[in-house]
């Protein structure tokens, strides 16, 4: 009749995945005309992102205009910074907009960066857009 028992505790943690899409609502556009792009993070993982940080820049031959989205932002003629997100919960979105003007004919190119604390260095991503002028 003798009996033995033992319990022991184990911590799963998850892990923060951050993904993002980035789009151009209007291609090709003249020079002079305005091309928004939206911007999509999502937390794919199974924990909480912490500081989630979105940053657009602006190619030479393009200038922001306008930027709206989850949090506040600094906005410069050829870069938006955005307010860190302080948690972003696994299967959340985040949604940012930035509007720029075409100033230079060419292949433009506008970088998105998105970090967070869990992150050793940024996810980069462009997107292309066609700015053409009297050519």
């Amino acid at each position: 009749g003798l009996k033995a028992a033992e319990s022991q505790s184990v911590k799963v943690e998850g892990v923060a995945s951050l993904a993002f899409d980035v789009r151009d609502l209007q291609d090709p556009i003249e020079v002079g005309g305005q091309a928004s792009y939206d911007i999509v993070v999502t937390n794919e993982g199974t924990q909480a992102a912490a500081n989630v940080r979105v940053v657009v820049q602006a190619p030479a031959g393009m200038r922001t205009v306008e930027a709206r989205g989850q949090t506040q932002h600094q906005m410069g003629h050829d870069r938006v910074e955005f307010a860190p997100i302080p948690s972003l919960e696994p299967g959340v979105k985040a949604r940012f907009a930035v509007r720029m003007v075409g100033e230079q004919p060419g292949d433009q190119r506008v970088t998105v960066s998105v970090e967070s604390d869990e992150l050793t260095q940024p996810i980069r991503r462009e997107e292309s857009t066609r700015v053409f002028g009297d050519e």
